[in-house]
């Protein structure tokens, strides 16, 4: 083996912005590529599109050698709890050698500055201060920048995947990883851009054109993407969204109190006040969201808030270590990844439902309270499926008939 890259992904979906990164990947020498990946809820809080075992077989169709999960409880957190739990998968492997990632900066000596600067202590106590103003984190965060670093640096933390890069330079610090940061500079349109840009465009586009049952996403996936989700389509397995359960949610929020709340991730300055307020007045899930959403309380944050209470995440169980690894599919050369690293690293590398049983009592915790939210999932999609679907299905290894 020569050289594994690990990349962190949603693959909500599968666009030709993944295939540049995948592409870039390699031309830095990356013979073996691992896709870290969200499982069935994503980190704006809401159900993936598409099941992460689909979003497995497609990754795999087009360029990843493994897949491995990255569990809901840490998927569908804040982009520094997000970074880290990927980044711990990548260290615990034991085998990366890079950590590969998009960002609109390109530029991996700038984000470094930053992220060194976001790890002191003069950043800590200053973003307080503006926090305690009322501002968001996120402006805080970029006020703090801009009085240190200057307004140059500021403006860099201004777009998603910056941000995320941030997070993912300042994991491999807090790991003490020795695994190596590739950046590469974003191309085409950017994160939520309603529309398309030359030959990609974003992820929200194409999630609207397939909720909308328009076509128009056809033509900005690879080709490896579009017959796996024509199929999924035409078998009413997507679009999987919230809708079906807007009013069991609702349900589930009007019945909890206030100190069930204060278990909930991300809930802090009496925000469960406002949620529980108005979750009495609301007649939809949208409308709720709209309703306690401010520019201090962005939507995302919201969403990500009202999904851990109703699938039962609590803050202790986000300061949990990683348990286990779990593989959702591998070709051949992630073969070669998984026999490598099952030497290197301490941790159960898991595939199957009944792999469960080798835990510790924390990892079969954990690995239960994601069979469950995977079940909700799957009362989301338009065919409602059993609570066991997801472990009936066969081994993922990608497809070579597309």
């Amino acid at each position: 083996m020569n050289k594994v890259g690990a990349i962190i992904c949603e693959l909500n979906p599968f666009h030709m912005g993944h295939k540049h990164l995948l592409d870039s990947a390699k031309s830095y020498g990356i013979t073996h590529i691992v896709g870290i990946m969200s499982a069935n809820f994503i980190q704006r809080g809401e159900p993936a599109i598409l099941s992460k075992e689909v979003r497995a077989e497609i990754a795999l169709s087009n360029g990843f050698d493994i897949i491995l999960e990255i569990p809901s409880i840490w998927a569908m957190s804040v982009a520094e709890k997000f970074a880290l739990a990927g980044v711990s998968i990548a260290e615990n492997l034991g085998c990366v050698d890079n950590l590969i990632f998009g960002s609109e900066c390109g530029n991996l000596s700038i984000l470094d500055k930053i992220s060194e600067f976001m790890l002191s202590g003069q950043a800590n106590d200053s973003v307080k201060l503006y926090l305690n103003k009322g501002y968001s984190f996120a402006l805080s965060t970029e006020l703090s920048v801009k009085d240190f670093l200057g307004e140059e640096y500021a403006k860099i933390i201004q777009n998603p995947n910056n941000i995320l890069a941030l997070e993912y330079l300042k994991a491999l610090k807090k790991l003490n990883s020795s695994i190596k940061p590739v950046t590469v500079k974003r191309i085409g349109a950017n994160h939520d851009l309603k529309y398309p840009l030359e030959n990609i465009c974003s992820s929200s586009y194409l999630r609207k054109c397939i909720k909308e049952g328009n076509n128009n996403w056809y033509d900005y996936v690879p080709h490896g993407c579009r017959k796996i989700i024509s199929e999924q389509i035409s078998e009413s397995f997507v679009p999987v969204s919230l809708d079906s359960l807007d009013l069991a949610i609702l349900y589930k929020l009007r019945y909890m109190s206030k100190s069930d709340f204060s278990l909930i991730p991300d809930i802090s300055e009496g925000l469960e006040n406002r949620i529980l307020k108005l979750a009495s007045s609301a007649v939809s899930l949208e409308d709720l969201i709209s309703k306690v959403s401010t520019k201090r309380y962005t939507k995302s944050r919201i969403k990500r808030i009202i999904m851990c209470a109703f699938l039962g995440i609590l803050k202790s169980d986000q300061t949990l270590h990683l348990p286990y690894i779990k593989l959702l599919g591998s070709n051949k050369k992630g073969m070669e990844i998984l026999k490598l690293s099952k030497k290197l690293t301490n941790l159960p590398i898991i595939s199957r439902y009944r792999d469960y049983k080798k835990l510790d009592n924390q990892g079969q915790l954990i690995f239960q309270k994601e069979q469950r939210i995977d079940s909700v999932y799957n009362l989301m999609s338009p065919k409602i499926l059993s609570s066991g679907y997801s472990n009936k299905k066969k081994f993922i290894s990608g497809r070579d008939d597309l």
